[in-house]
């Protein structure tokens, strides 16, 4: 490929920025996280990257009775079962609006609590659950930075023990 400045041969990064303008090209003016949006935003007349992928998943017919059976174990309230439900489905029809409130679900080791959200996370994401982060403890308690999870639609923290006050911290953070 020649340059359109001087007609000389130029490498393909070179020759596309030169001929960006005259083929109805623009630049990309940074990147950005935003579920639901396009690959590219137009702000304030500049474009930028949404590195946002959507990896919802398409529903498989079946029979979700044992799903929420152990729903109804876990939250034996029926108002706090819908709740949780409405919140996993607002979040799946709706990936551009942030929910401003979290689920924290406490309970022994063992009684279902991953299990009860694996088919929502598996929804949101697929098998990778790609746009959901999960912090562990050993994270939390070594001061980690939770910058990443500003870049998924669901925060996970596992298995979170730390003082009250610190706890407090973690959900500002995380919001």
């Amino acid at each position: 490929t020649n340059s359109v400045q001087d007609g000389k041969p130029c490498g393909p990064s070179v020759a596309f920025d030169g001929n960006r303008h005259a083929m109805g090209g623009f630049l990309v003016a940074g990147l950005t996280y935003a579920p639901g949006w396009g690959s590219l935003i137009a702000r304030d007349g500049l474009a930028t990257c949404n590195v946002w992928k959507d990896a919802r998943q398409k529903g498989v017919p079946g029979d979700p009775s044992p799903w929420l059976e152990h729903l109804a174990r876990l939250f034996p309230d029926e108002a706090m079962r819908e709740h949780v439900l409405d919140v996993m489905a607002f979040k799946f029809q709706r990936p551009s609006v942030k929910i401003n409130h979290g689920l924290m679900l406490m309970g022994v080791p063992g009684c279902g609590k991953d299990s009860a959200f694996a088919p929502f996370l598996w929804a949101i994401g697929g098998v990778d659950h790609a746009n959901c982060v999960t912090v562990r403890n050993e994270e939390i308690l070594r001061g980690q930075e939770f910058n990443y999870s500003a870049e998924s639609e669901v925060v996970i923290v596992n298995e979170l023990r730390v003082t009250r006050q610190k706890s407090s911290q973690i959900v500002e953070d995380v919001s």
